[in-house]
């Protein structure tokens, strides 16, 4: 499946709970997730049988609109594209 920037898919919105599983909406569902369990989702449905994907640390794979990972952004790092 080819990234589309207009697919919800690969859209959510901070919530401002502070709670550790409804960080995120997703506008693909309008379901509350954790940002990991949130990547978990999207990587299974995505998958061909549906497969579990493991592990996921959804910091590593969710971006701002400048490309930093979450991950990045905790440390202070910005205006720099991740890739992971």
């Amino acid at each position: 499946m080819a990234y589309d920037p207009n697919d919800p898919t690969y859209h959510a919105e901070i919530t401002g709970k502070l709670g550790q599983s409804d960080s995120v909406k997703w506008d693909n569902d309008g379901q509350e997730y954790s940002i990991s369990n949130l990547a978990w989702q999207i990587f299974r449905d995505l998958h061909p049988q549906k497969k579990a994907p493991g592990g996921v640390n959804g910091n590593w794979h969710w971006v701002d609109e400048n490309g930093t990972s979450l991950w990045s952004l905790s440390f202070g790092s910005s205006g720099q594209s991740d890739s992971v």
